[in-house]
């Protein structure tokens, strides 16, 4: 049996599983099934497997994901996505690259929380974590981490932090608290007339209230 065709092995009962929840309960969440993928992934498999799975079916559009996990495309798929995988984990000595995920987690925990949560920061924190897990060895999996944050808000980053228990302490300024009079009531009006405007996490709806006030300044 080839690597790939017996890590494979590894991850296809978890894979099967998540199919079968996606045809009998089609309307569940993607972060729901993700949050019971991963961990029967991380408990059969190499850490690196189950976050380059994890992590590339994170960024499938919605559509096509809904689409992917009911089709026999889902098997043909994941298993490129693990014989791409192994590669990668083959050093000069062809000895795997391997890490601890509770040792990754404890990192994630410990140095995650240094970011200020704010975009003006997040290139040298970026930088700077990516430096320290390479060192640490953790390469691959800050670099799957920060793959899926990059192309998203300061304010998405730090809920997507908080799903991995890491708490970002965001400045005040994103905070409804620290708005002037007027823009609070602004906010609560909009809140009152948009009920759905609430599942917006506050720090993205004060960046964009933030952003709306700036532009009314300058017209």
């Amino acid at each position: 049996m080839n690597p790939a065709d017996e890590v494979w092995t590894q991850v296809v009962t978890p894979l099967e599983n998540l199919r079968a929840d996606a045809e009998q309960n089609p309307g569940t969440p993607w972060q729901t099934r993700r949050d019971i993928l991963y961990p029967e992934l991380t408990s059969l498999a190499d850490g690196a497997v189950a976050d380059r799975l994890v992590s590339w079916l994170d960024g499938l559009p919605d559509d096509e994901r809904i689409a992917l996990l009911v089709s026999d495309d889902l098997r043909t798929q994941a298993h490129q996505v693990v014989s791409s995988v192994l590669p990668e984990q083959t050093a000069d000595t062809g000895a795997a690259v391997e890490y601890d995920n509770d040792a990754w987690f404890a990192f994630l925990a410990e140095n995650g929380v240094r970011w200020d949560g704010t975009e003006e920061s997040w290139s040298g924190f970026r930088d700077w974590f990516l430096y320290c897990a390479t060192e640490g060895g953790f390469a691959i999996p800050a670099g799957l981490l920060f793959d899926y944050l990059e192309p998203r808000s300061a304010a998405e980053r730090v809920t997507l932090f908080s799903e991995y228990g890491v708490t970002i302490a965001v400045p005040e300024h994103l905070t409804a608290a620290a708005l002037d009079p007027a823009s609070q009531r602004l906010m609560a009006n909009l809140l009152a007339e948009n009920p759905e405007f609430a599942e917006i996490p506050e720090a993205r709806r004060v960046e964009l209230l933030l952003t709306l006030d700036q532009g009314e300044q300058l017209t």
